[in-house]
């Protein structure tokens, strides 16, 4: 029997989403958001598809600790480094993996690893910026515009360089 990529990565984004932190669309989420993005700052139909493959598996590397949400930076990493184990023993992309390992850096050097800038891959920036965008607004029944431009305000601060870009490309 054969299984399409996109079927098995969206199966395998689907368990994860069952065992994450009570948002059952987290990842699908974080992967429509990416492929968004990619798009508006013109990356490549290609690129975009990989980041977007890549996003639906970026929690991957799920552990325990994560679901409860008690997470230490050690959590973090090997929740970083075990994602990109797994990813590497699939017939994937090269680069997906990468972006997998270093979807909690942050543009500032907060990150997990603390990479700084260009040392992050673009894909992973614009992963660890869906995410983070989810985990804010993804439960969210009553948006407050206001509120939202607060919190893109601050991500523009210290998380990524492409936020800029992004940002300036929205109506409103």
């Amino acid at each position: 029997m054969n299984i399409s990529r996109h079927s098995f990565i969206f199966g395998l984004s689907y368990a994860l989403d069952i065992l994450g932190r009570n948002n059952l669309s987290h990842s699908k989420s974080t992967a429509y958001l990416s492929a968004l993005v990619a798009r508006e700052i013109g990356l490549s139909e290609e690129d975009t598809n990989i980041i977007y493959y890549a996003a639906l598996l970026h929690d991957i590397g799920i552990a325990d600790e994560y679901v409860t949400g008690r997470l230490s930076l050690k959590d973090l990493v090997a929740h970083c480094e075990i994602g990109e184990r797994m990813l590497k023993k699939l017939p994937l992309p090269e680069i997906m993996p990468k972006y997998v390992l270093f979807h909690h850096e942050y543009y500032n050097g907060r990150g997990v690893f603390e990479l700084s800038g260009d040392e992050i891959p673009l894909g992973a920036q614009i992963i660890c910026l869906a995410s983070d965008f989810d985990d804010l607004f993804g439960k969210t029944k009553n948006y407050d515009k206001l509120l939202i431009e607060k919190h893109i305000a601050g991500l523009m601060e210290e998380k990524s360089s492409i936020i800029k870009e992004f940002w300036t490309c929205l109506p409103g």
